[in-house]
């Protein structure tokens, strides 16, 4: 039965949350702001138009709260990968990759395990991710600042 990790590992091996991150930074950066408020303009409003650009591009892409959840989870998964050994990210990789998704008997085979040692593994690994700190959002959002401040 898939649940929220299945979802997290899912999207993070077959690189679906940094296709998504990348997508809605594009999109942010593709809208055209508001004109000029200075009706009068003068040169500096001329000068700095380019930068004023760019500071509401990069406001608007960290206040939006989507761009926020994404980058959290990809952050998240990826200090998690970084804690597990060779032969478990081969496991999340083969069963969690959708682009090219082995079934168990397959994922068995290619690790030289039986069925039910790779099921207990994955198990194993869902459930010390879920006992992680990356796993809990209050930790998670305790320590990503606000940078809009």
């Amino acid at each position: 039965m898939a649940d929220a990790v299945d979802r997290l590992f899912s999207e993070f091996f077959t690189g679906l949350t940094e296709r998504q991150l990348t997508y809605l930074k594009w999109e942010i950066r593709q809208r055209v702001g508001s004109s000029d408020e200075n009706i009068g303009g003068s040169r500096g409003s001329r000068r700095n138009g380019q930068r004023d650009l760019v500071e509401g591009n990069l406001i608007r892409e960290e206040s939006n709260p989507m761009i926020q959840r994404l980058e959290r989870e990809q952050r998240s998964m990826a200090e998690f990968c970084l804690t597990l050994d060779k032969s478990s990210l081969l496991i999340l990789n083969y069963r969690y990759d959708n682009r090219h998704r082995y079934t168990w008997y397959e994922v068995a085979n290619k690790m030289m395990k039986s069925e039910r040692q790779c099921q207990r593994q994955v198990y194993n690994l869902k459930r010390e991710f879920k006992q992680s700190v990356w796993y809990t959002r209050e930790i998670v959002s305790k320590y990503t600042y606000n940078r809009n401040v």
